[in-house]
């Protein structure tokens, strides 16, 4: 095996690749096996080799090297991510083990790096042990399910409902369009009745948690690897935060609206990610129809609807006193 092959073989192992994808790739490179120049044995063998000098007989001490070494403290780093998002905070670390006690430790280590200060929300995949850790480290944090994982979740667990829009309708109403607890309860009971729901599983049970990181660990995985590929992923986050950050320098966003003040405004103080959120709630807005409903001293009330489309209709409070705006979905709070 030739010394460029080797320095390729590393490179893809530090990218993520395991032994026979690595292989596959070369084989398809050259113009397959009989074209790659050693076998698959001899580079299975090699990819070994490279995992044993990275562990040197000491995996987890090498890690904990690796962190110390770089942030004099021993796992649990937290990174600050994407400073376009005020009071946001990303963490990582380290679990061997799902449980409540891992998150609680996790957590206290949170609250330690960040002062004593308590995160006002927290999102989180449905998993049993993150909702104890959060409720005994957290109490005070509204912690909410995340929306994301629900939805890309749903297509591989519906079966044969895939094809029942009245089904897809009625779930993706539970996800997102019922205001108070007792709707999305009525909803989702009266859902799981008439699909005969009652006992699949999926519909019943926590998710395990997703790992940010997008790598799926095996038996044979290393602390080393996890390591590696935890670190690629930080620098391709911190990569697309400076591409978002050089886009923003370049000029304000333009609209296919016509730049009213409000747009004008929202277009110099937010990054382009965010006035594209706002555009969408700008043209919601001007699609809406409103109606008065009376007033109780000096609260006003009206509703608001968006024609065509089922269960827009919310109630809106302004109070003339502090020129505050409440609306029952609770979307603009």
């Amino acid at each position: 095996m030739t010394e460029p092959k080797k320095e390729a073989i590393e490179a893809m192992s530090e990218c993520g690749l395991r032994p026979m994808e690595s292989y596959r790739y070369m084989s398809t490179e050259t113009g397959g096996d009989d074209c790659v120049g050693h076998t698959m044995i001899d580079h299975l063998n090699y990819c070994y080799k490279l995992k044993m000098k990275q562990i040197d007989g000491k995996d987890s001490q090498t890690l904990v090297n690796k962190l110390t070494n770089k942030y004099n403290l021993i796992c649990a780093p937290f990174v600050g991510i994407n400073n376009h998002w005020k009071n946001t905070m990303f963490a990582c670390a380290f679990i061997g083990d799902e449980t409540t006690e891992s998150f609680v430790w996790v957590f206290e280590t949170f609250l330690k790096v960040m002062g004593g200060k308590h995160p006002i929300s927290i999102f989180t995949d449905q998993d049993a042990a993150i909702a104890a850790g959060i409720e005994q480290v957290f109490p005070s944090s509204r912690h909410r399910l995340c929306l994301w994982h629900l939805s890309k979740n749903t297509n591989s667990r519906f079966g044969l409902l895939k094809s029942d829009k009245n089904f897809k309708n009625a779930f993706y109403k539970c996800l997102s369009g019922c205001i108070t607890p007792n709707d999305f309860e009525e909803t989702w009971k009266s859902m799981i009745n008439t699909f005969k729901l009652e006992k699949d599983d999926w519909f019943n049970r926590f998710e395990s948690t997703n790992h940010a990181v997008g790598f799926k660990a095996n038996k044979s995985t290393t602390l080393t690897e996890f390591y590696s590929i935890f670190q690629a992923t930080i620098n391709r986050w911190r990569k697309t935060e400076e591409k978002d950050d050089f886009d923003c320098t370049r000029g304000i966003p333009t609209s296919e609206l016509s730049m009213s003040t409000i747009l004008k405004q929202a277009a110099n103080v937010y990054t382009i990610t965010l006035f594209r959120d706002f555009e969408k709630e700008f043209k919601l807005s001007v699609a809406s129809s409103t109606m008065f409903k009376g007033s109780v001293g000096r609260t006003v009330f009206f509703e608001v609807w968006i024609e065509g489309i089922t269960g827009s209709r919310q109630e809106v409070q302004y109070k003339m006193e502090d020129s505050t705006v409440t609306c029952t979905c609770k979307n603009f709070e």
